[in-house]
Formats: structure tokens, sequence, C-alpha cells
């Protein structure tokens, strides 16, 4: 995208958007308050939001609109790096349950998206015991603890790790 580092108001919004959708061109009454609220964001969330419109629109136009409509609040809540991958879980909720699915997973992106990601690539501490134990081990020579706590620590027979 060729824009100035600067915030784009709802006009440059409106013209990026026909440029990113062209030959199409929506009825501006369908985008005005959506680009109103785009605008109120910083270039870099502006960006981020409109370099997702080309993976969207020609799946769905409806879909699309309802991604710009929820964007100004996923691009303050989702991690920048996550935004692509977020466009394709979206997208995998569309093609199997429809707008209504993939609108319902927009508006709970927390729960949806976010927790199970984290969850994902999540340890326990129960898990990360057993190798950990013979690494500290190994490395001192001696049969070391380890036990949970609130920060990380040794009294030098225990090793306390969060």
């Amino acid at each position: 995208m060729t824009c100035p580092q600067e915030r784009m108001d709802r006009k440059g919004c409106t013209d990026l958007f026909y440029r990113l959708v062209y030959p199409a061109h929506p009825n501006e009454w369908e985008l005005d308050e959506v680009m109103v609220a785009i605008a109120t964001l910083e270039f870099s969330r502006q960006e981020l939001l409109f370099s997702q419109v080309g993976a969207i629109w020609p799946v769905s136009h409806n879909l699309c609109l309802a991604f710009l409509e929820e964007g100004v609040r996923l691009v303050t809540g989702v991690p920048a790096r996550l935004v692509p991958e977020l466009v394709r879980h979206i997208l995998g909720r569309y093609e199997t349950g429809g707008l209504a699915a993939a609108r319902e997973m927009m508006s709970r992106v927390d729960e949806q998206f976010l927790q199970p990601l984290h969850s994902r690539n999540s340890v326990s501490f129960a898990q990360m015991t057993g190798r950990m134990a013979l690494y500290i081990r190994g490395i001192s020579g001696q049969h070391l603890e380890l036990l949970p706590a609130p920060f990380s620590y040794t009294d030098t027979r225990t090793v306390y790790l969060p």
C-alpha cells in the first residue's frame, strides 16, 4: 500500500478500500460508518486491517465488510503478528458455518481464538520438570529438586520456578 505514514481520514480509508477491491464498487453508505471507525486508528493498525482485505474480499464481500466492522476492536486486541492467522480462522469458520459462524467468532475472538492459542502453546510444570530435572542435575552434578514458586530462586538444594 502506498499511503503516507500518518493516520488516514475517512476519505483516505474509503479510497484505499475501493482500490483494494477494484473493480467492485460497494455503495458508500455501506462503508461510511466502518471507515469513520477505522479512521480513528493509528496508521499501522489501519494498514494491518486493510492488508487482510485481499484475502477476505474474494471469498465473501459481506464477510469482508463484517471483518472491517469488527476490525477496530480486533486489531487493538489481537497482536499484529497473529492477525493473518486470525483471518485464516475466520475464513475457516466461514467455510464450515457461514457468515453467522464467522461473525460469532469475531465477536468472541478472545475465547474462540486467543485462549485456545495460549493453551496450545503452554506447558504445565509437571510436564516440564521431568526433562528439566535431568538437565539441572546433569549440569550441577547434584540431586536438586524442582518445585513451583511465584518467582525463580534456589536455596542450593531446591530450584524454585514459576
